[in-house]
């Protein structure tokens, strides 16, 4: 079978060599040099790559960048993270006092009712790869609702840094209000003035430009019209080097491109997506599927969605309410000799989302999923680094990536398409 010479083939030496020049740019928020050189840098490398048609998508948008501080009544400055996109305070800063909610549930946030309303509320940054998961956003807009004037999202883990994230202005009605990001030990200065009625004041400043973000595409041609899209997103952001999320998936799909290249007897086409503006509300991924026609998109059998492959020893493949890819997750794990989770709904936590939306079936492979004590847990912090990826984590997504492409050869495509 093919996948047992590809198998022979997957090399840990360019696996390595790949995520550390990925990480070595830092990491990678939309409208940096370190975006920017990320991109050369895999066109370099896909240009290298024999009988692949290189070519990519343009995309203007709006770009944002900021800082931001607190100061404590008694003029401790706490270094805190600009959310993205965060509105800003005024130059003397917002005033207010701080209420303390916990996680931020929206019983947390229904129980603080009104006492919210002129303060700015703390809750924790929570494992985001689970079932239970309460998105950042989410807790924004409930903070919106109860009347709260400033948002502060804490890691809960001491060993984690900074939180970064975006708040997605302009998703919900009314006034958005400013969002900072801080660490543990913050958070505990931020309770104690909670405690103690103490005021804070909150500095959020910085500025919206123009920019254009590129994502590239491979395409390796088959026998058939019909191909398999590998996507993995390029951007990330700035606190550290966004190894798990994304270099990680970036360093897989590169080796499958060099693997899947020289292959004569290959039915299936593959295209290799590789997303900018993943972490900006996936607007890439939206602008490219949106200029499909269906008979375009009839070609796209399956997309396989690598975005954080690694950094935990377990796998899932998150298939998007389409029971038919339950097959052949089953039948691709047994050639791999991997076990694999599979997790049904339809979750708009990455380019996958796009494709499933538009009738594609779609999975998104993430490691750790359900496991909050993994390295996942570091993921949007200062924390996410390389040393947190093993070798074998990203030759285990590399062979199940290739066992996918395979199987999709044999599964029917009235299977794949089926749908809750």
């Amino acid at each position: 079978m093919v996948c047992d010479s590809i198998y022979h083939q997957i090399s840990s030496e360019r696996l390595r060599k790949d995520l550390e020049a990925i990480c070595d740019f830092g990491g990678r928020v939309c409208g940096s040099e370190a975006e920017k050189q990320a991109v050369e840098f895999l066109r370099q490398e896909l240009s290298s790559i024999p009988g692949g048609n290189l070519f990519s998508m343009k995309m203007d948008y709006d770009c944002w960048r900021g800082d931001s501080s607190i100061e404590l009544a008694d003029r401790t400055v706490i270094p805190t993270n600009a959310l993205l996109f965060s509105p800003l305070t005024p130059k003397d800063g917002l005033l207010a006092e701080v209420r303390d909610i916990g996680y931020g549930t929206e019983e947390d946030f229904r129980t603080a009712g009104s006492e919210l309303s002129g303060r700015i509320v703390l809750v924790r940054h929570s494992y985001m790869f689970s079932p239970t998961h309460v998105h950042r956003m989410l807790k924004y807009a409930w903070a919106r609702e109860c009347g709260a004037i400033g948002f502060i999202v804490a890691n809960p883990w001491d060993d984690s840094g900074q939180v970064a994230g975006g708040l997605g202005v302009g998703v919900f009605e009314g006034e958005p209000i400013p969002g900072v990001g801080v660490d543990a030990k913050a958070a505990i200065a931020l309770s104690k003035a909670a405690d103690n009625n103490e005021p804070i004041r909150l500095y959020v400043k910085g500025q919206n430009f123009n920019q254009t973000a590129e994502t590239l595409f491979l395409d390796l041609p088959g026998s058939s019209d019909n191909f398999v899209a590998v996507s993995a997103h390029v951007d990330g952001h700035a606190l550290a080097e966004s190894a798990i999320d994304n270099a990680s998936g970036l360093a897989v799909a590169l080796e499958m491109a060099r693997l899947f290249a020289p292959l004569e007897e290959r039915k299936l086409g593959i295209r290799l997506c590789f997303f900018n503006l993943e972490e900006w509300g996936l607007l890439a991924s939206k602008e490219y599927i949106a200029a499909l026609s269906e008979e375009e998109k009839r070609k796209i059998l399956i997309n396989i969605n690598l975005d954080a492959v690694a950094g935990d020893t377990d796998i899932t493949a998150m298939i998007s309410e389409y029971p038919g890819l339950r097959k052949l997750v089953r039948a691709a794990a047994d050639i791999a000799g991997i076990t694999v989770r599979t997790y049904d709904p339809r979750t708009p936590n990455s380019d996958h989302y796009h494709f499933a939306s538009a009738g594609i079936p779609a999975m998104r492979l993430i490691a750790g999923f359900d496991k909050p004590k993994s390295n996942l847990r570091h993921v949007l912090t200062e924390r996410d680094k390389r040393d947190l990826v093993s070798d074998d984590e990203l030759i285990k997504g590399c062979k199940l990536t290739a066992a996918l492409f395979c199987m999709t050869q044999e599964v029917g495509t009235e299977t794949l398409r089926q749908r809750v």
